[in-house]
């Protein structure tokens, strides 16, 4: 159902309350003025609003619900792969069906550690076009799991999306969840170095499958660099692309239905001078779409490539892992 104009700014009030509900109940404010004044002046537009919107508000507060009741998890030596269910929300994510997906990482939060949710959640707001929902579930992430470079960057990331004013101002601590503050920040209010598995090198036409292939990555508890996510904005990626491959630990250089884009080869040279100089294992990925002869640069070809043609099933995107990681297969 296609909302119209007078129900998105229903669902505009009614989200924005919401949101700000949950700050109170964060501040430990529940029996505030404010909070009632709220409830009071979101009940009409609620009303007003389409069932398919409602049912994404009652499921927002749902999940909202669990950034404030989990204030941790339990401790893993490593992060298992996504399950069957976690797949498949990734797919109806990707499909753009970001209602769906949020449904079943819902119904099936208990089968994953409580970061992992949080991150997908927060994905899937951020790919609706709500920052500063997924600012909220990315903070979660970070706070539960604050190792986890992924869950920063993608803070950051938000907040530089959620408060576009605020882009050159000092960002307050984590602890002011959704008004500014980003756990992406260490506490000198400057970015961490981050450590990554891998970096994707791409063409940005390819973007979209790319996405998927860095979300299949992250549910197999992996940390892919991927631009659009860490690069700080503002800086020229050109710039920063040598300390930026000094951070991964391997590089994939993605043939995709684009082919190869105009940077990739800049990037792919950077990348085999880590080769040469810190052993770090470079290699080419086919993308699903990817030409059959994709016509593999000279200094490539002695790569041994990893063919993803079929399609993210478990048996590629394992394979994949292992190339990435160095671990021999079970």
């Amino acid at each position: 159902m296609t909302p119209t104009t007078q129900d998105r700014l229903c669902y505009r009030k009614v989200l924005d309350g919401l949101l700000r509900m949950h700050e109170l109940f964060v501040a430990g404010e529940r029996k505030s003025t404010e909070l009632t004044q709220l409830r009071d002046n979101i009940d009409e537009p609620y009303l007003e609003m389409t069932e398919e919107e409602r049912d994404a508000i009652e499921g927002l507060s749902t999940d909202l619900f669990d950034v404030e009741r989990i204030t941790s998890e339990p401790h893993l030596d490593s992060r298992p792969p996504a399950n069957e269910k976690i797949q498949s929300a990734l797919s109806a994510q990707h499909a753009g069906h970001y209602d769906e997906a949020l449904r079943i990482l819902r119904e099936n939060k208990s089968s994953e550690p409580p970061s992992r949710i949080s991150y997908f959640r927060g994905r899937n707001w951020e790919e609706k076009g709500e920052p500063r929902v997924a600012l909220l579930f990315f903070n979660h992430a970070a706070r539960l799991d604050p190792e986890n470079e992924d869950y920063r960057a993608a803070a950051l990331g938000a907040v530089y999306d959620a408060f576009p004013r605020e882009r050159e101002k000092e960002l307050g601590p984590p602890d002011t969840v959704g008004t500014g503050g980003a756990a992406a920040l260490n506490q000198t209010g400057t970015p961490t170095k981050p450590t990554f598995d891998v970096f994707l090198s791409h063409n940005s036409q390819d973007k979209s499958i790319v996405r998927q292939l860095a979300d299949a990555l992250v549910a197999r508890g992996l940390r892919p660099w991927l631009d659009e996510r860490e690069l700080v904005p503002g800086r020229l990626w050109q710039e920063a692309l040598e300390e930026i491959i000094q951070s991964t630990k391997s590089a994939v250089v993605i043939f995709g239905p684009a082919g190869l884009g105009p940077w990739e080869e800049t990037e792919m040279r950077t990348c085999l001078n880590e080769f040469v100089k810190r052993k770090m294992p470079v290699f080419p990925v086919l993308l699903p779409g990817a030409a059959e002869e994709p016509g593999l640069p000279s200094f490539l070809k002695a790569f041994t490539w990893v063919d993803l043609r079929g399609g993210f099933n478990d048996d590629a995107l394992g394979r994949l892992a292992r190339r990435i990681t160095g671990r021999k297969p079970p």
